[in-house]
């Protein structure tokens, strides 16, 4: 995996998502549902500043009661900026919060307690990403974006959940991804 951003002054880095490099084709390939029907969904793009990447709305959902679970590695959404097939700029998905100092060769995701969301009909899970230090492209010129987003898409991306029901799992772990895309950057 290659590394991406990471803190001034520092040699620690966190890795790449594979098939979501920087400046290379998106090549991961996701499913529209997880088990349950669950889906993750961008719902609204927000501008965060001129010269800056935006916070996105997304929404974890299903038709019925279920219980997703696992560790935030597994449960960690991030979302992918698009243009033409490649990755311009990868919004939120970092396993540190933004004030963190990680200690040289430390990759996070160990040790970290896990996650659960419940979800209802009706009643999705909802998040907003931010744009993080550890995962964003490094030179990208946001205000050119900002002016032109007809030619960008974004896609919301997160590994598979473990998903619930009252009787138990209705499946095992999977090292696939969810997804979904969300026709046009726009906001």
């Amino acid at each position: 995996m290659a590394p991406t951003a990471s803190t001034p002054g520092s040699a620690v880095t966190q890795p790449d998502r594979p098939g979501v490099a920087c400046g290379q084709r998106l090549t991961a390939q996701y499913a529209a549902q997880a088990p349950g029907g669950v889906q993750v969904v961008v719902t609204g793009v927000h501008a965060t500043g001129p010269a800056t990447a935006p916070s996105v709305d997304v929404a974890v959902t299903a038709g019925r009661s279920l219980r997703v679970a696992g560790p935030p590695r597994r449960l960690g959404i991030q979302v992918v900026v698009v243009r033409d097939g490649v990755v311009v700029d990868r919004i939120g998905g970092a396993e540190w919060p933004e004030d963190y100092r990680p200690k040289p060769g430390e990759t996070g995701g160990s040790g970290m307690a896990a996650r659960s969301w419940s979800i209802d009909a009706g009643q999705p899970h909802a998040e907003q990403i931010t744009p993080s230090h550890w995962t964003a492209c490094p030179g990208l010129d946001w205000t050119a974006i900002h002016a032109d987003q007809s030619d960008y898409q974004v896609i919301a991306l997160m590994p598979m959940p473990q998903v619930f029901d009252n009787e138990g799992p209705l499946a095992g772990p999977s090292d696939g991804l969810l997804g979904s895309a969300f026709v046009a950057l726009r906001f």
